[in-house]
């Protein structure tokens, strides 16, 4: 399932699945051509609808990796991302 939601002021796309893992949440913004998921845009991946497991820039804020951890404890909510309200968003 994808919809797309604004966030932070930024078209954001959001893609949900459980086929890559048990849960699966990813967001894509800034991409080039006023598409959230166009060239050179960056990526938000969750694999737990609750941490950040791979957060990368955009390539116009520099395409830096910020987070790329199968592990990590990273918040989504420490940085307003709140799963339930995006999810009941995108699900209509």
């Amino acid at each position: 399932m994808f919809a797309e939601l604004f966030y932070d002021c930024r078209l954001i796309k959001i893609i949900t699945s459980d086929s890559r893992h048990k849960e699966y949440f990813e967001f894509a913004y800034n991409g080039e051509m006023m598409q959230p998921d166009g060239p050179g845009h960056g990526r938000v991946v969750s694999q737990d609808f609750e941490n950040i497991h791979f957060w990368q820039q955009p390539e116009c804020e520099g395409g830096i990796v910020i987070i790329d951890d199968e592990f990590s404890d990273e918040k989504l909510e420490s940085h307003g991302i709140f799963i339930s309200n995006l999810a009941q968003r995108g699900s209509r």
